[in-house]
Order: structure tokens, then C-alpha cells, then sequence
């Protein structure tokens, strides 16, 4: 048995892809068996909700195919999949402004919160929704991405086409700053 080396990998995803261009079924299928159980998991991640993630990679799956024709191979066919399903769970956070992902942790879930405790806790949630939202771009998608999206700096770095140092610096600015405002309205 031949073990495959990058090289192999490399040739055997610019075949498939001349394959996949052509739109036959029984490559769409192969792909979709290939990437799917990954990319579902990656915006689970994001969402912490089967029903949500299923939607995010279904979109993902129809961007793919729709992009397709301009995909030059110059990163694998898993590397676009992962860049497409990233972009979408993003999307997803900014259309859920954060809320489902963010009260989940800092609400608790026992029954005897005090309706005094769940408004305060409301409270904080609201505010960091609204630091989040105000970070620049850059700074915005490094922070969600390592705090919600649990992912190492190499991993933003690749995702967002970035050194590895600049995901970095940006997380360190966008910590600082939620900190502050957090600290500002006596949040922390």
C-alpha cells in the first residue's frame, strides 16, 4: 500500500477538481461524503446548534458549487471549503448579533436564577454585543474567532490570510478593548 504525500494529495485535489467542474453527480456526492461530516463540525464551533450548523454548511455547499468554475487550485479544495464555511458561520453571528452564542455562556441555566440575576446578567450580554460590534473588521473576525470559534492563531492566520503575529496583535487590541469597555461600565 502507496502512502500519499503532499505532492499526491496536491494532484489527486486538481484532478477531482477538473471532475468537479464538469458538475457530474458522482463527484458533487464524493465531495460532499468527503468534507461534509469536517465542515460541520467547524460550524458547530460557531453556533453550538445542530439545526444552525446544518444551515451554515448547506449555504457553504451552495457557495462552493456556485464558485466553483473560479476556483484556480491554488489552496486545496478543504482550504476554500474551510475559508467559505468560516465566512458563512461569520455571517451567521453578525444576522444572530452574537445573542444565541453569547447568552448560552453567560446565562445559566439553573432554576433558581433570580429574575434580578437573569436581567443583570441580560445586561452584560447587551454590552458585550455592542463592544463586539464596534470593534474595526479585522479585529472583530481574529475575536470571535478565537474566543467563540475556539481556534488557534495559526488556524485565524490561514483563514483570514494573515501572518500568524498580525492575528496575534489583533486579538491582544480587541481583548484591550472589550476589557476596557467592560471595566468602563463596571461590567468586570
Amino acid at each position: 500500500m502507496k502512502i500519499k504525500n503532499d505532492t499526491d494529495k496536491a494532484i489527486e485535489d486538481k484532478n477531482f477538481l477538473h471532475k468537479l467542474k464538469k458538475k457530474d453527480p458522482v463527484y458533487l456526492r464524493e465531495i460532499i461524503g468527503k468534507y461534509n461530516r469536517r465542515l460541520f463540525f467547524l460550524a458547530y464551533r460557531f453556533t453550538n446548534n445542530h439545526d444552525d450548523a446544518e444551515d451554515i454548511i448547506q449555504e457553504a455547499w451552495i457557495k462552493f458549487f456556485n464558485s466553483l468554475q473560479n476556483f484556480k487550485g491554488k489552496s486545496s479544495l478543504y482550504t476554500y471549503l474551510y475559508k467559505i464555511t468560516v465566512n458563512e458561520s461569520l455571517m451567521w453571528l453578525r444576522k444572530n448579533k452574537l445573542k444565541k452564542l453569547l447568552t448560552s455562556r453567560f446565562i445559566e441555566k439553573a432554576d433558581n436564577v433570580t429574575p434580578e440575576e437573569i436581567y443583570l446578567k441580560n445586561e452584560k450580554l447587551s454590552h458585550l454585543n455592542t463592544v463586539v460590534g464596534k470593534l474595526p473588521p479585522k479585529q472583530k473576525k481574529v475575536f470571535l474567532l478565537r474566543h467563540e470559534g475556539n481556534l488557534s492563531f495559526k488556524e485565524i492566520a490561514g483563514i483570514l490570510d494573515i501572518k500568524e503575529n498580525n492575528a496575534k496583535t489583533l486579538f491582544f487590541y480587541s481583548l484591550k478593548k472589550v476589557k476596557k469597555y467592560l471595566k468602563e461600565n463596571d461590567l468586570l
